[in-house]
């Protein structure tokens, strides 16, 4: 039996350990080592390849387990590091891109899409359409989906078991809705369909002012049961603004300020606090929304064109 003397040479072989169980996809003992080696990493550890390949294998146990929002913080952070090889910090980036994707909708993948969508590495990937769709908040569609789900690795298609619960709620029967329901589905059935599910009904939120359950149910290709289960539970997360209403079958939206906030941020308009009138007419502050996120939008795309030098705001003036 070797012993190991400083906790530096235990930390290399801890992480040396983890890559291996990593390449050989068992994420559950590569944690149990991932683990022992975190307890190990001082702030004064002064080996900076040893601490790259801990950050690489958090960021990869992090994408094993699931938690794609924070591998996809870490793959981005790693993708800047310039002692790591291009090709490498190519991959990186591209694994940001797709954790990004199938991390849970909300405010906080919002801001990483925008973070994403930003580099102009990105432009180059051929997830990029996608990513550019999830940011703009546009409805995804089933081709696209395929398209995507190809790049995919097997731990990305794992399937998701629906509870008891949940399956009863969405089997439920509305009467007295005019929408026939065409789907049977009673919940999404991998981690890419929820991802999928969830931004298409956020992307709704940003179209309509309203929507019933048997119409949320045909865009999602849910049951309207299922689909009013995945509105009430964003809700009650607080991933969705919005409120049911039991009666009319109806799941009104809300505007959603921490997604603006993320977007808005991209054109330099993210810091500033604004006096509204208020004028007591729901519809009209959220056509005043609009149009300020409209103008985020286009700041941000003349900010990217001056930097590229396409644009010169002197000659533009004039």
């Amino acid at each position: 039996m070797i012993r190991l003397g400083s906790d530096v040479e235990r930390l290399k072989v801890y992480v040396r350990i983890v890559r291996l169980l990593l390449e050989d996809e068992d994420s559950v003992q590569a944690e149990t080592y991932y683990n022992r080696a975190a307890l190990l990493l001082h702030s004064d550890l002064n080996d900076r390849e040893t601490l790259l390949q801990f950050k690489l294998c958090q960021a990869r146990i992090h994408d094993y387990s699931r938690k794609f929002l924070e591998a996809a913080t870490r793959y981005h952070e790693l993708s800047y590091v310039g002692e790591i090889d291009e090709e490498e910090r190519r991959h990186m980036l591209l694994a940001a891109v797709t954790c990004a994707v199938l991390a849970p909708a909300g405010p906080n993948r919002s801001r990483v899409l925008a973070s994403l969508y930003r580099d102009e590495r990105t432009l180059d990937l051929p997830t990029y359409n996608i990513l550019s769709k999830m940011f703009l908040d546009h409805i995804l569609r089933p081709a696209e989906v395929k398209e995507f789900e190809k790049t995919l690795k097997p731990h990305q298609l794992a399937k998701i078991a629906i509870s008891s619960n949940d399956r009863l709620a969405s089997a439920g029967q509305y009467d007295g809705m005019d929408e026939p329901a065409a789907s049977t589905r009673t919940g999404p059935a991998t981690v890419l369909d929820r991802a999928v599910m969830e931004h298409n009904l956020l992307a709704s939120s940003q179209i309509y002012n309203n929507i019933t359950f048997g119409g949320l149910g045909a865009l999602l290709d849910l049951t309207p049961g299922a689909a009013e289960t995945m509105a009430r539970k964003m809700i009650e997360q607080g991933r969705l603004g919005g409120s049911i209403d039991q009666v009319d079958k109806l799941i009104w939206f809300e505007g959603n300020r921490e997604e603006d906030d993320a977007q808005g941020k991209a054109g330099g308009l993210g810091d500033v606090v604004e006096e509204a009138e208020d004028t007591g007419a729901p519809f009209t502050k959220r056509w005043d929304a609009q149009i300020r996120l409209t103008a985020a939008n286009v700041e941000s795309i003349v900010q990217h064109l001056t930097e590229k030098g396409l644009v010169h705001l002197t000659a533009a003036l004039a």
